[in-house]
């Protein structure tokens, strides 16, 4: 069997598929004793799949478990083409990754030590304050050069400490257009893993991603529009709104805490810095056809990436439809969505991919914090919240995420809980 498991991983290999791919596969196709699955021991909606299939796909099947090493060959990559096609039109989100976009990358012990840290009257061991005060002369530097303002992702408790006008100084509410960037660099970001084109630069933790503006543009859920000449164009407004989410996103920082062991110390420390970085930006020439007659020029860009983004990712991950950005735009009729109902959408996919049950619950203060409306929520503007949670459940149900809900109350609650029945798909 051991033989056997060589010759699949060999041929994976051969057939140019990644090593996270051929892992899945033996996954797939082999237990946790080191043999063949029998085809009523596989994933249901994999044997679905193969069981669809033509004839002849379906004699590889049936012959596969009959000992013969070609057969089995077969059968992997079989199963390989099945599992590369039930990720087309996903993207893949790591779980650790999504924490720190939902400031939820602390524990209890973390967070209480950062709040302590914005306390003058307390001992700064990570130095945060002076860290927000080196935030405010940059951006003063920043600003008289006529560049943009950083800010930096707090914890609502955190934010709460600061004094005076010190928040006002260095956070900011995430934009729509933030938001979908992000989305659109995680896209990016799968395909390039997929096909393993980012370098590793082990000193910083981060990697190097180039891609064309094309591909971000349409991640990013820009539509097309004929123009009068009859090339189908993105819209400039559109170009100018997903630039500026990016340049936006490349502005925030965020604070990501470690522990760990180095021989017999534990070490804790937090690196407070940017989940992408601009590199470079360049201009490439396409000339179409032998006359060279039409050219098409398209932009070209380089960035880095915090190391956040493979933290767990191969293991640890719920996935997003690609198009996403574009689905909430339809769902609700509308060009511009409010970062909150996106902010809702995507954790409901990463809590009913980690829910083993049907139903969700959440309650109104979750739903706040999920949603990042505390600070509406403070200026007692409860009207503009109730519309925004509205106007998220109705995305819900549009994008078939959900089938119903129901809101309860729990004694000695003023705000009512909600209750979210899923439909899997």
């Amino acid at each position: 069997m051991e033989e056997t498991i060589k010759l699949i991983k060999k041929s994976l290999k051969q057939q140019g598929f990644t090593k996270q791919l051929v892992n899945r596969t033996l996954k797939e196709i082999i237990d946790d004793k080191g043999a063949i699955k029998k085809p009523e021991d596989l994933d249901p909606e994999i044997l679905s799949e193969i069981q669809n299939l033509e004839k002849e796909a379906q004699n590889t099947f049936k012959t596969a478990f009959e000992g013969d090493r070609k057969e089995l060959i077969l059968f992997a990559h079989f199963v390989s083409a099945l599992l590369l096609e039930k990720d087309k039109g996903v993207i893949r989100t790591g779980h650790e990754l999504w924490k720190v976009i939902n400031r939820r990358q602390f524990s209890d012990d973390q967070l209480t030590q950062l709040l302590r840290e914005v306390d003058s009257a307390n001992k700064n061991s990570f130095g945060l304050s002076r860290q927000f005060d080196q935030l405010i002369l940059e951006n003063e530097q920043l600003s008289k050069a006529g560049g943009q303002p950083k800010v930096i992702d707090l914890h609502p408790e955190i934010e709460q400490k600061l004094p005076g006008n010190f928040s006002t100084e260095i956070t900011r509410d995430f934009s729509e257009n933030e938001i979908k960037s992000l989305h659109a660099i995680i896209g990016l970001f799968n395909q390039a893993k997929q096909e393993d084109r980012m370098t590793h630069i082990k000193e910083y933790d981060e990697w190097t991603l180039e891609f064309e503006m094309s591909h971000y543009y349409e991640l990013f859920g820009l539509p097309k529009k004929e123009e009068k000449d009859g090339y189908t164009r993105f819209d400039t407004r559109g170009q100018n709104r997903a630039r500026a989410g990016l340049v936006e996103l490349s502005n925030r920082k965020f604070i990501i805490p470690e522990e760990y062991d180095k021989g017999d110390v534990h070490v804790k420390k937090i690196k407070i810095r940017s989940l992408i970085d601009i590199k470079e930006i360049s201009e490439h020439t396409h000339h179409k056809g032998k006359s060279y007659q039409e050219i098409a020029k398209t932009k070209h860009i380089k960035i880095s990436i915090d190391g956040i983004f493979l933290k767990d990712f191969e293991h640890n991950f719920f996935k997003l439809p690609i198009d996403l950005n574009k689905q909430i735009a339809q769902a609700l009729g509308v060009k511009r969505v409010s970062s909150a109902v996106q902010f809702f959408i995507v954790n409901l996919y990463a809590l009913s991919q980690q829910s083993s049950t049907d139903v969700i619950e959440q309650s109104y203060q979750s739903m706040i914090e999920t949603m990042r409306l505390e600070k509406a929520f403070k200026q007692r503007r409860k009207k503009r919240v109730q519309e925004r949670i509205d106007q998220a459940i109705e995305c819900a149900f549009e994008l078939g995420v959900i089938s119903k809900f129901e809101t309860f109350k729990i004694e000695g609650k003023k705000e009512p809980s909600y209750r979210f029945h899923l439909l899997r798909k």
